[in-house]
């Protein structure tokens, strides 16, 4: 094989690459755009001066400015507060939370975190917390998220109001 075959060939496999990944990406974005409705929430508590960041499934879940909802963070489905290995088993019948609730994900604590523009730091946290993607910053009096470390795994369940 001559050199300039060969620097045809690796031109075309270079090209064909960098077409596919290129041509992958695009459609993995508009498919992104298309099929998943997510939207990043920002919202304040009422009772205990937090605030929230969350994803949210608006395909799933759908919400509008001004919808007012009940949170709930917990280690357990279970109301007795046995604690669970994270998978759902539909066979269970004991009652789980979850029936009280219209969304719920399971995730994971990765950082904590001060919060530099308080004045004082030590009181003021930031959890942030993953669900498979969808991602949740909880901030606010550390007394509030004395029981979240990073890598703990937990439920949020949301319910709307009615007001």
């Amino acid at each position: 094989m001559s050199e300039d075959e060969l620097g045809k060939r690796w031109d075309r496999c270079t090209a064909d690459g960098i077409l596919k990944l290129g041509g992958g990406a695009i459609i993995g974005g508009a498919i992104s755009l298309l099929f998943l409705k997510l939207s990043r929430l920002h919202c304040e508590s009422e009772s205990f001066k937090m605030d929230l960041i969350l994803d949210v499934n608006t395909h799933i879940y759908p919400v509008d400015l001004g919808d007012k909802f009940r949170l709930v963070i917990a280690s357990s489905l279970f109301e007795d507060g046995t604690p669970d290995d994270g998978e759902y088993c539909p066979a269970d019948d004991r009652p789980s939370r979850a029936d009280q609730f219209e969304y719920v994900m399971y995730g994971k604590v990765y950082r904590i975190e001060g919060d530099e523009t308080s004045t004082d730091a030590a009181t003021r946290l930031a959890a942030y917390v993953s669900f498979g993607g969808l991602l949740m910053r909880l901030q606010g009096d550390a007394n509030n998220l004395h029981g979240l470390v990073p890598g703990s795994r937990l439920y949020l369940l949301l319910k709307r109001l009615a007001f």
